[in-house]
């Protein structure tokens, strides 16, 4: 959690900071993506969380 907390510092939009914890390519945008589409099901996903 603290590695993710940092990379909501440094990039301050919950996509950014989910998409560069799993790095820098496209890949790690598509999963951004995904992470944001389905949490629906699990719930909110804000950057209250990560705060």
């Amino acid at each position: 959690m603290r590695e993710l907390r940092g990379t909501w510092a440094r990039h301050g939009n919950i996509f950014e900071a989910i998409r560069a914890y799993n790095g820098a390519g496209h890949r790690a945008a598509v999963y951004a993506q995904n992470v944001i589409a389905y949490s629906g099901f699990a719930g909110d996903v804000s950057e209250t969380m990560l705060a």
